[in-house]
């Protein structure tokens, strides 16, 4: 808490004691008047403002399990020591500046995201998925093949209708990869009836889900019950997730910046094209 807030603070619990002194002089049943009113009214706005203009606010456990509950819609965001972990690694002056930029970049992936999911019907909050996958880089290509923003393998790539040959690669295109992407989401979720079961299975496949199902016994699991089934990356997975769309749905009032440098406008009135043939770029 800054000397300022302090202080704030301070001179507000002043003025209520005075009113309620002045209420006890003139006898406990005689409520205040409607002046005293206003002002304890406005005592209370001003520190619930200071509460939520403080990153440390958003950061108490107590918070995060209210504020994950606002921003739950139809996958559930789990609060527990997996989550906060990744939380305080995400809101870490260290990883601030990557947050920033991918705020940054969201300004133009995310709306693309967020059409293939609506058409898809996928649940918009999947979107910081690809965050985790690739930083939002259409370049990415992982340690075993992975490529693309969401990071689709080649016999996936195939098998969601995923162009690739010698002239091309749809697994870079954010449009045609968010397309697949989706299909692959809701048809695991088909599957398993679940969000959280359905984005875990997009790291380590529905065979490694469907496997670690059998193994726990359950036939209503959710991914807690089987995490520890699962492969140790996939464990940290869902866990990331949760955390990824905690930090960066709250990104302001956690003090995490977007650059002053709009990169959706930079685009602005570029378009695309088809083409049939070699077509130079060198001018």
């Amino acid at each position: 808490m800054t000397l300022k807030r302090f202080s704030a603070f301070a001179v507000g619990m002043l003025f209520c004691a005075q009113l309620t002194q002045a209420a006890t002089n003139k006898g406990t049943d005689e409520p205040l008047n409607k002046e005293s009113k206003t002002l304890l009214s406005s005592l209370d706005t001003a520190s619930s403002s200071l509460q939520t203009h403080d990153p440390s606010w958003y950061l108490s456990p107590q918070n995060i399990v209210k504020q994950l509950d606002t921003l739950q819609k139809a996958v559930p965001l789990t609060y527990n020591s997996y989550v906060q972990s990744y939380i305080d690694a995400y809101t870490s002056t260290r990883y601030k500046n990557h947050l920033s930029k991918m705020n940054a970049l969201a300004q133009y992936y995310f709306p693309i995201y967020e059409k293939a999911f609506a058409e898809a019907n996928v649940p918009q909050e999947i979107k910081y998925l690809s965050i985790i996958e690739s930083a939002l880089n259409p370049h990415a290509v992982s340690r075993v093949g992975a490529t693309g923003p969401w990071q689709f393998m080649f016999a996936t790539a195939k098998a969601f209708n995923l162009n690739i040959d010698n002239y091309v690669d749809e697994r870079k295109d954010p449009y045609a990869a968010t397309y697949a992407a989706a299909a692959y989401l809701k048809d695991a979720y088909n599957d398993f009836g679940d969000w959280q079961l359905a984005i875990a299975s997009y790291n380590c496949g529905k065979g490694n889900v469907a496997r670690a199902i059998q193994r726990s016994g359950l036939s209503k699991p959710d991914f807690w019950s089987i995490r520890k089934y699962l492969p140790q990356e996939t464990r940290n997975y869902v866990p990331a997730f949760i955390a990824m769309t905690y930090v960066l749905s709250n990104s302001e009032a956690l003090g995490i910046t977007s650059p002053s440098e709009n990169f959706a406008a930079n685009i602005e009135g570029t378009d695309v094209i088809l083409i049939d043939k070699f077509v130079p770029l060198s001018g």
